[in-house]
């Protein structure tokens, strides 16, 4: 009988393997250990509910569950917008297109904590680029990342600058890949730029754009090297998401089952919404 060949089954198990390490094992975990009241340092006791219930009866956990939202929302649009205008203006433009598309992609490039750190350095109040040109034109120094309102908004600054080229590049690939005689059909037809972008580019990349939309609101509501780079939460929990939490609960308080109880909840809310994406839209996505 001929021996099957082990490097192809090796390979085939890597990746199971990976999964159920390092993946499926401490999801399991985080499920334990949301249902026990575990304190580093103690014994885990079995406590049923009781974190969730604490949870959502905490002002701070609310509060934080509306700053998240607020925070993906307004993000995720400005960053459709913004992407959908400059892929358009790539698309249009004859010459050049690498280099700006190079350009563009720079921010995207960085890991998120360096574009906090970058960015924390440019809001500074006393010494920062941003209120030095902001003087030069006669505005006064604002103190960005030390007022609440500015501080939030100072951090959707740094996200949809980082995460725009991200949409520039996925919204480009959907329109270059629209077929040219649709296109030349509608000109003939004499439809105008506006019309051809409304009902011939934007409908054909519909699954494109729904699908990159479900991976930023994803992205942006487990958000935390930005904001945890750039104000740690602050000023008081202004800017405190829902991921800034849970490490503050586990690494300043210790509670292992309360910061648990808070990424099972971040875990169950982008389900939910993937859920919900693939419920309402996934006819259009997988055609």
């Amino acid at each position: 009988m001929k021996k099957k060949p082990i490097i192809p089954i090796i390979i085939a198990l890597a990746p199971v393997i990976y999964a159920n390490v390092f993946a499926i094992y401490p999801f399991l975990m985080l499920i334990y250990y949301s249902f026990h009241s575990y304190v580093f340092g103690k014994r885990p006791i079995f406590c049923g509910l009781y974190n969730y219930v604490r949870l959502f009866n905490d002002p701070v956990f609310l509060h934080s569950c509306y700053i998240t939202g607020i925070y993906t929302l307004t993000t995720v649009t400005v960053e459709f917008i913004l992407g959908l205008f400059i892929a358009y203006l790539l698309y249009k433009i004859r010459f050049g297109k690498g280099t700006f598309m190079t350009l563009i992609l720079i921010p995207m490039i960085m890991t998120p904590a360096v574009s906090g750190i970058i960015w924390k350095i440019l809001f500074d109040p006393a010494y920062g680029h941003i209120n030095f040109y902001l003087s030069i034109l006669g505005f006064p120094r604002l103190k960005w990342l030390l007022q609440p309102v500015l501080a939030l908004i100072s951090a959707m600054i740094v996200d949809i600058w980082q995460w725009t080229p991200f949409m520039v590049l996925s919204i480009f690939a959907g329109f270059s890949a629209v077929p040219k005689d649709l296109i030349e059909a509608a000109y003939t037809d004499g439809a105008s730029e506006y019309a051809i972008l409304k009902d011939i580019m934007i409908p054909y990349i519909k699954p494109l754009i729904l699908i990159i939309l479900l991976l930023r609101t994803i992205d942006s509501l487990k958000v935390f090297d930005t904001i945890f780079t750039l104000t740690r939460g602050g000023p008081g929990f202004e800017t405190m998401v829902m991921s800034v939490l849970d490490y503050v609960t586990l690494f300043a308080y210790y509670d292992i089952g309360r910061a648990a109880s808070i990424g099972v909840t971040l875990w169950i809310l982008c389900f939910m919404i993937g859920l919900f994406f693939m419920k309402k839209y996934g006819e259009i996505i997988w055609g």
